[in-house]
């Protein structure tokens, strides 16, 4: 029984048809089962209470017969009375009772004379018995109040049952004809909904077999159709999304490819973990030579990194983090490591819970070389490969924190090669080059392996020195560089000797931070270079004021010019053979209203280091115009009297256009070009610069003639001088100082007189004191001559009086 029941069970619930038949069958037959025994009950109960009212008619209507027979007890009338009752065809029984309960009248005559003793107790109709076959009916019969009688009925329902099974009958045949109806109408409505889920379950059958383009077929307004729609418009927006999606990984994959980025994938619940290919190759493997294990990524890290990784790994994972970037080292294949930037991040379920961990890995040791190619850039020189100033700073701040820990001494030298800018200038910068590159090798190898070497720019180098508590010590270590650095040099066939000067500062003794003792060695070593170059000199206290004065002048240059605390004096030049003034060289000099008379050897450095030359320049410039356009109109010189001005290399180098407006005064003065005469030294013209030249040239075009200042001092280069038309040689004052017959100083200056001569120049020698330095000049025919033999510089006025003095 209850294999059939499950056979049944199976049989039903695989077709939705069949559920949707029996269904409406079930409801059919039950509403329909309701109905008929509604029907059949009401029907019943209608024909009882029918046959119970006629048998209560026929039973009143016969006592009421019956009463005026009873009383004269005619039972002959009486039971013809009730034989007249056998016309109703449901009629039992009819009877006639007198007051003793005695049956007088009965349509069955066999039964009179019996007795009845069911009577009711009381005088009033009674219905006596009723069921599905009998109503029986008992009616007393009265004579006024008397009782004299009954009357009982009974009457059978075989006629109506039958009638009632009719309609019974007819009523489940209807029943049994609507649920085939409704079954039938179940099964065209669920051939109907089948065929539409068939087409939606055919269409979802194709998209799962990868056919995305087909739809299911919607018939009709219902709700299965409605169902289609929705499902139709659910595929599209799943193509859509999954076109998307592949988009999305396509461009995905081609960012993770342009990226050269690697994925990793920690599967935190089955504690699987994926490695794309990328992520290997980057390590050197093939797909299949790394195991996916966590233990793959944790071994290949470098160990000084391993520790921090984890930590970062657990923190995430307790919640601490909520992601991870870091960068460290992991070993490739070909043993080298690989420059990693790894990123992570949780990904948690809709409970909140973490249940991946994934990432990237990024390859940047490219990024890691350039970092470092950057960094050497910014911190080492590129020629010599020694640390530049950046880093000298830096290693020097730490050196100095280790010495006050440990309460020690540090040495700072400060060197600056001796003779490097003529190297430069008549070897060229190549040469140059090379010299600085074996100079700090040489550097390199004499000073200790600790010790710190730096290139600050140009020919300045820096040596720190830690561990040397006796000046003796480092007056040895000071002797070696000097000696190293001025062994000879061999380069491109060239033989090269130069020297350094070098500076020395202490600390805690100098100084105790890093810009003073930088400051304060360089300071000395310009008094080593001052003392002949070539040897070392220690920083003092003395130099400390000195600088200090240096910056305080530096300070007040600028209110120089608009206080006008400057003045040009003027000094003589004597044309040699005749005695007579032809020339004046305008010299500048500050009266500083705090510090007194400032001489130019002491601020035109200054002035040159601050850029504030210029300036000056240009004043001097626009002063000594006018002073000459008035000597001119008031007749004190004629215009064959020539005026020397001094100009800075400064002048001629810079890009400022505002420096050259002297220009438009000189052209509006009236003064004629040979007039101005602008002395320059011979290293601003073997350097050969652009704009050097091309004012040099502008000057030749307006007339203005050049001379060259201190001639013989260093390398000259004679083309120059025809190159821009030199006019005049100003012999250095340090050959005339010891000028003595037959001495050096005397054969130079002899030899270039000659030269100036032979190439069509004039010679003025400066610095003449004595009268004996004069004779020899005149027996030399040097041209012109100037010094404290003639006068002293002068201020204009008292020069005024001089040229007036010598006219006369």
């Amino acid at each position: 029984m209850l294999r059939l029941y499950r056979q049944l069970q199976h049989f039903i619930n695989t077709s939705f048809r069949r559920k949707l038949i029996l269904s409406v069958a079930l409801v059919h037959a039950v509403l329909m089962s309701l109905f008929m025994f509604d029907l059949t009950w009401r029907q019943q109960q209608m024909l009882s209470q029918f046959q119970t009212e006629q048998a209560q008619v026929l039973s009143r209507s016969i006592a009421t017969s019956a009463a005026g027979w009873l009383v004269s007890r005619d039972y002959y009338g009486l039971q013809e009375i009730i034989e007249a009752q056998q016309r109703y065809p449901e009629l039992l029984f009819a009877m006639i009772i007198d007051k003793t309960d005695r049956v007088i009248a009965h349509t069955d005559d066999t039964k009179v004379g019996y007795f009845v003793r069911d009577l009711p107790s009381t005088p009033q109709e009674r219905l006596l018995h009723q069921s599905a076959g009998l109503v029986d009916v008992a009616q007393p019969v009265f004579i006024g109040d008397n009782l004299i009688g009954w009357v009982r009925i009974g009457i059978g329902q075989e006629e109506s049952s039958r009638a009632l099974r009719a309609i019974t009958f007819n009523g489940l045949l209807y029943t049994l004809i609507a649920i085939l109806i409704g079954s039938l109408l179940a099964w065209r409505v669920a051939n109907h909904l089948m065929d539409e889920l068939r087409a939606i379950h055919s269409t979802a059958n194709a998209v799962q077999r990868g056919n995305n383009t087909i739809r299911a077929k919607v018939i009709g307004n219902d709700e299965i159709s409605q169902v289609a729609r929705t499902f139709n418009a659910m595929l599209d927006s799943i193509v859509t999304t999954t076109n998307e999606l592949t988009r999305s990984e396509e461009r995905f994959n081609l960012a993770m490819l342009a990226s050269r980025d690697g994925l990793w994938d920690w599967n935190l619940r089955t504690h699987q973990v994926y490695y794309s290919p990328r992520w290997k190759e980057m390590l050197g493997y093939q797909e299949h030579e790394l195991v996916n294990e966590l233990s793959t990524w944790e071994t290949l890290i470098d160990s000084s990194d391993r520790e921090l990784t984890m930590q970062y790994v657990t923190e995430c994972l307790e919640g601490k983090r909520h992601g991870f970037r870091i960068e460290y080292k992991m070993c490739h294949k070909q043993q080298h490591w690989v420059h990693i930037l790894a990123q992570g991040t949780l990904v948690h379920d809709e409970t909140g819970a973490p249940y991946r961990m994934v990432g990237i890995h990024t390859d940047i040791s490219d990024k890691k070389r350039q970092e470092e190619t950057i960094w050497k850039q910014a911190n080492y020189d590129s020629l010599t490969g020694l640390p530049n100033r950046k880093l000298l700073e830096d290693l020097l701040a730490q050196e100095i924190k280790q010495a006050h820990r440990g309460g020690l001494q540090l040495w700072l030298l400060f060197l600056d090669l001796d003779g490097f800018k003529l190297v430069n200038d008549t070897l060229g910068h190549h040469c140059g080059d090379q010299l600085l590159i074996q100079v700090a090798a040489r550097l390199q190898q004499t000073l200790r392996e600790d010790d710190i070497v730096a290139r600050l720019g140009g020919d300045e180098f820096v040596a720190v020195l830690a561990g040397i508590e006796e000046a003796s010590d480092l007056d040895r270590m000071a002797n070696r560089i000097l000696e190293m650095v001025g062994q000879r040099y061999r380069i491109h066939n060239d033989d090269i000797y130069i020297s350094t000067s070098i500076g020395i500062a202490n600390y805690p003794h100098d100084a105790n931070n890093v810009e003073d003792l930088l400051k304060f060695a360089d300071q000395s070593m310009y008094v080593a270079k001052r003392e002949g170059k070539s040897r070392f000199a220690y920083f003092t206290q003395g130099l400390q004021l000195a600088s200090k004065l240096r910056n305080e002048i530096a300070a007040d240059l600028r209110q120089a010019i608009n206080q006008n605390q400057f003045q040009l004096y003027f000094q003589p030049v004597v044309e040699m053979m005749s005695g007579r003034i032809v020339k004046a060289e305008a010299l500048i000099r500050w009266f500083h209203p705090d510090k007194g008379v400032i001489s130019p050897g002491a601020f035109i450095p200054i002035a040159e280091e601050t850029g504030i030359i210029c300036d000056i320049g240009v004043w001097v410039l626009q002063r000594a115009f006018a002073s000459l356009q008035q000597w001119l109109q008031e007749g004190v010189v004629d215009h064959q009297f020539q005026l020397s001005i001094n100009v800075s290399p400064y002048q001629l180098r810079h890009n400022n256009n505002r420096y050259d407006l002297w220009l438009k005064d000189f052209n509006r003065s009236g003064i004629a070009g040979h007039q101005i005469v602008l002395e320059i030294t011979e290293g601003v013209m073997l350097r050969s610069e652009v704009a050097v030249n091309r004012r040099l040239l502008e000057y030749r075009d307006l007339g203005i003639q050049v001379a060259i200042d201190d001639f013989g001092t260093g390398y000259s280069s004679l083309s120059y001088l025809k190159e821009f038309d030199i006019e005049f040689l100003k012999i250095d004052q340090s050959f005339i100082r010891n000028l003595k017959p037959g001495s050096g100083e005397y054969s130079i200056s002899e030899a270039i007189v000659v030269m100036a001569h032979k190439l069509g120049l004039r010679v003025i020698a400066e610095g003449i004191e004595t009268e004996a330095q004069q004779r020899l000049l005149q027996q030399i025919q040097c041209d012109f001559g100037q010094g404290y033999f003639y006068s002293r510089p002068l201020p204009e006025a008292e020069f005024i009086d001089i040229l007036g003095t010598a006219r006369e």
